[in-house]
């Protein structure tokens, strides 16, 4: 495939590369010594840093979601396209919740949970941070109407012990 790509590159008058170069990479891949993404190595080329454009508007975040890493990797330049914020209100997220007997929730909340991680092998374990998680799937889902289509959901957590749960 490299034999390939390179041989096409020859042939190529001019080359667009399409990335994110604030990637967040795996630690594994910093102690590998790939510290740097493809395209930090590519911009860190004398006179390429000239020929590149940032995309500054975001059209997929929730600004409160955006938020953090705006300000941790992208120095708060990124701004959020206004039909991001004329969305309608997740199910969740509604006020009219509240006459329901249901939480409000926020598209980023993030929630104190005291309890101890323990360990699992090589890996970790908070069932705490389990519990919580599923009481907020709980309410989350006891707000799609009846008939309608469940969402998939996805849960990220730090731990691959924890992950199995």
């Amino acid at each position: 495939l490299l034999c390939d790509l390179s041989e096409t590159l020859r042939n190529c008058s001019s080359l667009a590369i399409i990335s994110n170069s604030r990637l967040l990479l795996s630690l594994q891949g910093a102690a590998g010594g790939l510290g740097r993404s493809l395209m930090e190595r590519i911009l860190s080329i004398p006179g390429n840093q000239d020929r590149t454009y940032t995309l500054t508007i975001q059209r997929r975040m929730d600004p409160a979601i955006v938020a953090l890493p705006n300000q941790l990797f992208y120095e708060n330049m990124l701004t959020t396209d206004v039909v991001v914020s004329q969305r309608d209100l997740p199910a969740w997220s509604r006020p009219e919740n509240a006459a329901k007997g249901l939480p409000v929730l926020r598209p980023t909340q993030f929630i104190d949970v005291n309890t101890p991680e323990l360990r699992v092998g090589n890996s970790w374990v908070n069932q705490g941070q389990v519990d919580a998680t599923l009481e907020i799937l709980e309410v989350v889902l006891r707000t799609i109407p009846s008939g309608a289509t469940r969402p998939s959901v996805a849960i990220i957590t730090m731990y691959a012990a924890q992950s199995a749960i």
